[in-house]
C-alpha cells in the first residue's frame, strides 16, 4: 500500500480533508437521504463535513495517509461532561453552506449528539473516510489501527456512529459493539453507535 502511512493533517489540510471525505461520502445512502438530488449534494455535503474536521482540528486531531486518499477525523472528550464547545458561529456557517436543505443537516446533528456517550472519557471518530478510487485496500483500517494503538496505551475508549452495515461489520471486526441503532429522519437510512473498550495492555483482552 505505496502512500498509506499514518501522518497528522495540519489546519491548512483541511479542505483537501473535506474533499477526500466528501467523495467518501457522496454516495451513500445518509448523503442521497440529505440531499436527494446528487447535481445539488456536492456543496451542502462538503460544507458539513468541513465544519466537522474544523472542529476536530481544534478539539483533538486529523489522521490522513501520506498520499492523502484516506482520512480519520477524531474529536477528543477528555472530559465526557463538558463537551468541546462549536465555534459561535456554526449555525450561521451551516445554513450558508447547506441552504434549503439545513433542516436535514441539523436533524443529522441532533441525531448524533443524542447517542453520544457523557459517561466516560473517549476519542469521538466523527469520520472516517477512504477515497473511492481506493477502497477495499486497508486504507481505513490502516488509520483505525493506528490511533486504537494510542488509546489503549492510555486506556481510553471510543465512540463512533456508523452510517451502513457494511462500515458496522468493520468497527465490529476492531472491538466495537452497537450500543444502539438510529433512523434518520424517521424514514431514512439505519445508522448505528458503537463504542470500542481500550485492549488491556497486559492480558490483550478487553478492559471492563
Amino acid at each position: 500500500m505505496s502512500g498509506s502511512g499514518v501522518v497528522q493533517a495540519l489546519l491548512p489540510d483541511t479542505p483537501a480533508v473535506a474533499d477526500v471525505v466528501t467523495k467518501a461520502f457522496f454516495a451513500t445512502e445518509v448523503a442521497r437521504r440529505l440531499v436527494p438530488d446528487p447535481a445539488q449534494r456536492q456543496d451542502p455535503l462538503w460544507g458539513h463535513l468541513l465544519l466537522t474536521i474544523r472542529h476536530a482540528q481544534r478539539h483533538g486531531h486529523v489522521d490522513v495517509t501520506a498520499d492523502r486518499t484516506a482520512a480519520a477525523v477524531w474529536i477528543h472528550h477528555d472530559n465526557p461532561r463538558l463537551s468541546p464547545p462549536m465555534p459561535p458561529d456554526y449555525d450561521r456557517r451551516l445554513a450558508d453552506y447547506c441552504g434549503p436543505y439545513i433542516d436535514r443537516f441539523r436533524a443529522l446533528d441532533r441525531l448524533f449528539e443524542s447517542c453520544h456517550p457523557h459517561d466516560t472519557p473517549h476519542h469521538y471518530l466523527a469520520l472516517l473516510g477512504v477515497d473511492p478510487a481506493h477502497h477495499r485496500q486497508g486504507y481505513g483500517t490502516r488509520l483505525l489501527l493506528h490511533h486504537h494503538t494510542a488509546l489503549d496505551q492510555r486506556g481510553l475508549g471510543a465512540f463512533l456512529v456508523a452510517t451502513s452495515v457494511d462500515a458496522a461489520r468493520l468497527y465490529t471486526s476492531l472491538g466495537y459493539r452497537t450500543t444502539r441503532e438510529l433512523r434518520l429522519l424517521d424514514d431514512g437510512p439505519t445508522l448505528y453507535a458503537m463504542w470500542r473498550d481500550p485492549a488491556s495492555a497486559t492480558t490483550g483482552g478487553r478492559l471492563p
